[in-house]
């Protein structure tokens, strides 16, 4: 997963220094298409945004809680 300064940078490397597309996301870690969306959004006027589609339904203690329990489950060889 990219992160949204990763992004930027990307954007400003294609659009100031005109980097590739292709090298700016090989470089910063970024899928390229993605960082073509980014771009047709900035030419719209838009900034860089995460946008995720899907939400998550624990709350952070509850998700450690369960990667506590599945990183025990797996010690003791569970699933194998």
């Amino acid at each position: 997963m990219w992160e949204p300064k990763d992004m930027q940078s990307a954007v400003k490397a294609v659009v100031v220094e005109g980097m590739s597309k292709s090298a700016a996301g090989k470089q910063f870690h970024v899928p390229r298409g993605t960082l073509q969306r980014h771009l047709k959004n900035i030419a719209r006027g838009e900034g860089v945004k995460k946008m995720l589609c899907w939400q998550s339904i624990l709350n952070a203690e509850q998700e450690d809680e369960l990667v506590g329990r599945i990183l025990d489950m797996e010690s003791r060889l569970y699933g194998s």
